[in-house]
């Protein structure tokens, strides 16, 4: 009787283990994926902004970084569109819209 109760205890063990370990993996999965890629308020309004002013898709952020100054924190960074033109952008205050300039050949970016 305690060899069979043994014996049905190590068959649980055994059987759950891989479910257990596919649940564990599948949930880092999603959980990398979230906590890899969130996107942030401010890239969500940029991403608006260039659809609505320059036709731009926004394909990937290339640099950003934030500027403070006093009690006020910008931000200014620089993007490049899904047909691979680049901008550079630039926030002075959270609640402003974006400063939006094409890097050209002939700008310094």
């Amino acid at each position: 009787m305690l060899r069979q109760a043994r014996a049905d205890v190590l068959a649980a063990s055994v059987l759950s283990r891989p479910l257990g370990i596919c649940a564990i993996a599948v949930a880092l999965l999603v959980l990398g994926t979230t906590i890899a890629r969130t996107t942030e308020s401010w890239e969500v309004l940029l991403r608006h902004q260039l659809q609505e002013q320059q036709r731009c898709a926004l394909d990937k952020v290339l640099m950003v970084r934030k500027v403070p100054v006093g009690n006020i924190v910008g931000l200014e960074g620089r993007i490049r569109c899904a047909d691979t033109r680049e901008f550079d952008f630039k926030r002075e205050r959270e609640n402003e819209r974006f400063t939006i300039r094409l890097c050209e050949p002939v700008n310094v970016c």
